[in-house]
């Protein structure tokens, strides 16, 4: 993935979500994730690129992806799942604090 590139870091999450899904090898969560996850994907790409960010805002976010895939290669499913429900607690933070309150747009001077 490529440093500051939004579109390369929402494909690669899209993929780890749907893979997480595919893992637990239940074919009606894998498609159901998949009916839910592309359509939100794609209004996460509108909103990151419509608002100019880049990578920077969502580094946590993959190092939270990295923790995940540790504790479930170590076999600590439940470590993970509570692990997970922290990060996403964070991530609709960090959305709300990036995508949701917006700036006050400072007041020209007019004469």
């Amino acid at each position: 993935m490529k440093n500051g590139c939004p579109q390369e870091l929402i494909d690669g999450d899209l993929k780890f979500h749907l893979e997480l899904c595919r893992l637990a090898e239940n074919a009606y969560l894998f498609e159901h994730a998949r009916k839910v996850l592309l359509p939100l994907f794609a209004f996460v790409r509108i909103l990151v690129l419509s608002s100019g960010q880049d990578t920077a805002v969502w580094g946590k976010d993959l190092e939270a992806h990295q923790r995940i895939l540790d504790l479930l290669k170590e076999g600590q499913g439940e470590v993970a799942e509570q692990y997970i429900q922290r990060a996403m607690s964070r991530f609709a933070a960090t959305a709300y604090d990036n995508w949701e309150k917006k700036p006050a747009v400072p007041k020209r001077n007019r004469r």
